[in-house]
């Protein structure tokens, strides 16, 4: 399988980065398609990949108690999904 190139990306986090920070990531970056609704990190659960978000968007969904989902942020072509929002760094 070729490696990614950085002029083919579309995601604008990865464009950005410097060429030699790009290259460094390069060999570990994946194409892959996502379905509708496909859950992508579980709450709790470790987390075992970052999805730099190409086209569309990710959503990111709390639930209620009575098991109710809401929108509480969303992620396109500008970032990543992945590192954990309830334990950022400092």
């Amino acid at each position: 399988m070729s490696q990614i190139k950085q002029s083919a990306v579309s995601n604008r986090l990865l464009a950005s980065l410097p060429p030699a920070d790009f290259e460094r990531l390069a060999a570990s970056l994946t194409l892959v398609t996502l379905s509708l609704k496909q859950f992508l990190i579980e709450a709790e659960e470790p987390i075992k990949a970052a999805y730099f978000v190409e086209t569309d968007m990710v959503s990111y969904l709390a639930y209620l108690d009575g098991g109710e989902a809401i929108e509480v942020g969303i992620i396109g072509s500008e970032g990543m999904h992945g590192r954990d929002a309830a334990h950022p760094r400092r």
